[in-house]
Formats: C-alpha cells, structure tokens, sequence
C-alpha cells in the first residue's frame, strides 16, 4: 500500500504544478494535454503489462519455462502469474 501512495502522491504533484498556467486561461491547453498524455502512457504500460503476463503465463502451461524454485512452487508446477483487476 506505501508504493501505490508513493505512485499517487507523485501524479498528483506532477498534475498540480505542471497544469495550471495563468497565461492558459480558460482552457489550459498545455495542463490538459500533459494530463491526457500521462494518462494514455499508463493505460498503454498496462495493457503491455497485462498481455506480456499472459504470454509468460501461456508459455509456463506448455511447459516452455519450467524452472522450479524451492520455496514458491515446491509441487513441481511452474509458478503462475496472478492477473487481478484493481479494486
């Protein structure tokens, strides 16, 4: 939990000071846009994130990555990763 309010501490600094501008009133253009490409990049990281997890987790089922590691899958199946929705 100390990561993640790490993580959202820093967004909404980075947010605060680079959005408002007064010589971009009334629409703040230049805030807005930083905003919308800060939000995009990270719904693009996730979607990476969440196919590259697939993938690994596909090859792990055919048996192409079967490294065993003592203390986290001593039942002789690969490790999974878990693929979780926020909330």
């Amino acid at each position: 939990m100390l990561g993640s309010s790490k993580r959202d501490s820093t967004r909404l600094l980075t947010i605060e000071f680079l959005q408002y501008r007064a010589r971009d009133k009334p629409w703040y253009r230049l805030g807005h846009g930083i905003v919308l490409i800060y939000i995009v990049t990270c719904m693009l990281a996730s979607v990476a994130y969440y196919l590259t997890l697939r993938a690994e987790n596909a090859r792990r089922d055919q048996g192409i990555r079967d490294e065993i590691i003592e203390g986290v899958n001593d039942k002789g199946k690969p490790a999974r990763f878990c693929i979780l929705a926020a909330g």
